[in-house]
């Protein structure tokens, strides 16, 4: 099965800075909440955004159909 990029450049960016935030706050800034359970949610999230940063694939994109790539268009 071959994923097919589905995520701009910009979309990438802003998802990779948000992982690597969501990551810290989850699993290294753990007085966020006084839940542990928040913060590990917090953390996976954080990596799901990570992955799908680097890998330009969103599953939930995917899903809905949905591109934010632009398209070449030879004319």
């Amino acid at each position: 099965m071959s994923m097919v990029k589905n995520m701009s450049k910009i979309d990438r960016f802003v998802r990779f800075f948000i992982g690597a935030g969501l990551i810290y706050l989850g699993f290294f800034y753990v007085s966020l909440t006084n839940y542990a359970f928040i913060n590990i949610l917090v953390g996976i999230f954080g990596v799901i955004n990570f992955v799908s940063a680097i890998s330009a694939v969103c599953p939930v994109y995917s899903a809905i159909g949905i591109s934010t790539c632009k398209k070449n268009i030879d004319n």
